[in-house]
């Protein structure tokens, strides 16, 4: 597959996430292209099968700040684009799973099918995404996304219940995994086979862990 991963470069636990889960990918075959501000803290370059793409947000007076989310939507886009990605993977909802889902939308005319995943970390939605002047669109970011998923059960559950989720709304069908990073956490668990082993998109098919990897392993969403 061709994966488009974007989220906040520094040493955050989604950024760590985020950029482990790309390297494996990478390390498994797929095509990885980190789309940020920044290259993320713990990607070295250059490595197989991965690409960085820096987004540039310029300032001008009449803005208050400089318009990152759109900088953002439009180099998703171009990257889609230009090589082809089969899904944009966005980590922490805010701004990044409404400049995903702008991109796609872009797309659409130009005859690019693109999904987006958006994986839920914590604070986008227990502190930033509570906020009032926040809560509509993470909500709609939420909805609007192909799949979703949450670092824990405890995340998914506030999520649904703060966000008034019901019905068959994206929202109310959020999955869970159980993520991890480093040597001692990456082996495979005993009741499960390394075959079914999925990312924490519940997207990507993972085999074997490696050292160097994230384990992502699909938990029930009841």
């Amino acid at each position: 597959m061709k994966i488009g991963i974007t989220c906040y470069p520094t040493f955050g636990g989604s950024g760590v996430v985020a950029t482990e889960l790309g390297i494996a990918l990478a390390e498994r075959g797929d095509e990885v292209h980190f789309i940020s501000y920044a290259l993320p803290s713990r990607l070295d370059l250059p490595r197989e099968r991965v690409h960085f793409h820096e987004v540039v947000a310029p300032s001008y007076p009449l803005f208050v700040s400089p318009p990152y989310t759109l900088a953002l939507a439009t180099k998703m886009a171009e990257v889609a684009a230009h090589a082809k990605l089969d899904l944009l993977h966005v980590h922490y909802a805010l701004p990044h799973a409404i400049s995903a889902i702008l991109a796609r939308e872009m797309g659409n005319g130009n005859g690019v099918k693109l999904k987006v995943v958006t994986t839920l970390h914590g604070t986008d939605i227990t502190i930033v995404g509570l906020d009032r002047s926040y809560l509509p669109i993470t909500r709609w970011g939420i909805d609007q996304s192909d799949a979703v998923t949450a670092v824990s059960r405890y995340l998914r559950d506030v999520t649904v219940r703060d966000f008034g989720c019901s019905g068959g709304s994206r929202c109310s069908q959020i999955s869970w995994t159980r993520c991890s990073t480093g040597p001692t956490a990456l082996r495979p668990s005993p009741a499960r086979s390394p075959e079914t082993a999925r990312s924490c998109s519940s997207t990507f098919r993972i085999s074997a862990p490696s050292s160097a990897s994230p384990t992502c392993w699909p938990s029930s969403t009841a």
